[in-house]
């Protein structure tokens, strides 16, 4: 006997036939009621350890060019996760948080160039002193230092400004409408102006996570209601993922699947894997699967992966302890973004030829760059947000 989903009616010309025969209408109206749900799975920690997640994925697809194995180009993807939960988080401060613009270009805006240009400065130092070789080019240094993260940083400060301004409007409408507008032609100006297609992959999904953070509940509701068509179609789009090398085609394709990424991510990180274990499990399989096919006969497998990346976040949110470490890594993110670069870069084969041995030296040496740089940026930023306090204090007194 197949359940009636309560409020579930046949359509007029099957009021004669019985209902239960008709079993995949049961089982689209059912299919949210028999999963275990979190309400807050995109609550800050959860966010901050993803992030590890993320920067992980990164490193293993730029260690794929360094030293020489295949691994989906799925850069674009995990770049745009960080893309979502700053779109996410700017939206939710400015929702939760009052006075959240007053000092917003000044802490957020400025605060990410003065961190980027420390990082930036630790990194010279450790290139100069520890990879250093006199015969090194002068191009080699400039990739090394400012041409592998500058279109990350550049495009992020682009949409931070954009946000602001788009705050002016109070109508959710004409706001979304005006980031939208905006963050399209800009992609497009900027992609003309540095000749880099990167500009274009990765950028929907900032827009997708101040929509996601804007209607979060009604989103909710409408996958819980209807989890196993919407889970379906998304898996349908990641795993036929088919690029477009022209601009265009990275703009509306790499938008696509960037988009359809994040709401696997987020489908699969609001399920409770505690009591519907087999969600996480089976994407984790069913991308794996696909993942390797796509990839052995020449197919682009990016979207395959990132079902892989959802299963494997929601089973690492079962264990605290773990997802406490993620977090601690995860607040490290930006750091590490642009000091992985360095290891990768002149580890090998200049310093160690063995390709095992020099990818992990890379990756432990990331992680220690990332720590030193981490508690030194925290140091100052702390000193600058202190000063902007104090003067916000002075200007309030001399205001009265």
């Amino acid at each position: 006997m197949i359940l009636k989903p309560r409020g579930l009616r046949p359509p007029p010309f099957l009021k004669s036939i019985d209902i239960d025969k008709y079993y995949v209408l049961s089982f689209i109206r059912m299919s949210g009621s028999l999963l275990h749900f979190r309400d807050d799975y995109l609550n800050y920690r959860d966010t901050v350890a993803l992030r590890l997640l993320l920067l992980l994925g990164i490193f293993l697809f730029h260690a794929g060019y360094e030293f020489g194995y295949v691994f989906p180009n799925a850069g674009y993807t995990f770049v745009a996760g960080f893309f979502f939960l700053s779109g996410y988080g700017l939206e939710y401060s400015v929702s939760h948080k009052k006075g959240y613009l007053s000092n917003f270009l000044q802490k957020r805006v400025f605060g990410i160039l003065i961190q980027f240009w420390i990082i930036q400065a630790i990194a010279a130092i450790v290139l100069l002193i520890v990879f250093m070789d006199p015969q090194m080019s002068y191009d080699r240094i400039v990739t090394a230092l400012l041409r592998h993260p500058i279109w990350f940083i550049t495009e992020l400060v682009v949409f931070y400004i954009l946000f602001f301004f788009g705050c002016m409007f109070r109508d959710r409408r004409l706001k979304l409408l005006f980031i939208f507008v905006g963050s399209v032609v800009l992609m497009m100006l900027m992609t003309d102006y540095y000749a880099s297609n990167l500009y274009l992959k990765s950028g929907a999904a900032f827009i997708f996570g101040i929509v996601w953070c804007m209607f979060k509940d009604s989103i909710d509701a409408f996958i819980k209601k209807y989890y196993a068509p919407v889970l379906i179609i998304t898996l349908l789009v990641l795993f036929t993922t088919y690029r477009f090398f022209t601009d265009v085609g990275d703009l509306v394709v790499c938008g696509i699947t960037c988009v359809f990424s994040m709401i696997i991510m987020c489908m699969a990180c609001m399920v409770d894997a505690k009591k519907s274990w087999f969600v996480p499990i089976t994407l984790i399989v069913l991308g794996a699967v696909v993942c390797w096919y796509r990839t052995d006969v020449g197919l682009h497998s990016e979207g395959a992966l990132m079902v892989v990346f959802a299963g494997i976040a929601t089973v690492c949110y079962c264990f605290d302890r773990l997802q406490d470490a993620m977090a601690f890594w995860g607040n490290m993110s930006f750091e590490f973004f642009i000091m992985h670069f360095l290891p990768l870069d002149f580890i090998y084969p200049e310093m160690i030829s063995d390709k095992a041995l020099g990818f992990v030296i890379s990756l432990v040496l990331s992680f220690v760059l990332t720590y030193i740089t981490w508690r030194v940026v925290k140091f100052v930023i702390s000193r600058y947000n202190a000063g902007l306090a104090r003067f916000e204090e002075d200007s309030k007194c001399q205001a009265v």
